[in-house]
């Protein structure tokens, strides 16, 4: 039997609300990293650019209308891999066309010259 006068009472913790899931921030933290994977070729255009897109609508889904950590992390690695595939593009795209004007040849010179190489 309890002979204490003044029982004690101990204060449940409160319940933390549930995580919201946003599917739209996991997508373009993945679309972030594969466009920074694919940053020499084209494809990190394609992975970057949606990225960005499902970072920005990962926002306007937030109850807070805040973006969450993985969807930042996933716009800054996507506008990153974008901005290094125009440069990588820019760099493959360049040197063709120096090297088109150069030989003196028109285009269809060229293509020519790499079936003929093909052979």
């Amino acid at each position: 039997m309890n002979n204490n006068p003044n029982p004690v009472y101990y204060q449940q913790p409160e319940a933390q609300p549930p995580k919201e899931k946003n599917g739209a921030a996991v997508t373009s933290l993945v679309m972030g990293i594969l466009s920074l994977v694919f940053a020499c070729c084209g494809g990190s255009l394609i992975f970057g650019i949606v990225g960005v897109i499902t970072a920005i609508v990962s926002k306007s889904k937030s109850s807070t209308g805040k973006m969450s950590g993985m969807a930042i992390a996933g716009l800054i690695m996507s506008i990153v891999g974008v901005v290094a595939g125009v440069i990588a593009l820019i760099a493959f795209v360049v040197p063709l066309i120096m090297a088109g004007s150069l030989s003196g040849g028109d285009f269809n010179d060229i293509m020519r010259e790499i079936e003929r190489s093909l052979r």
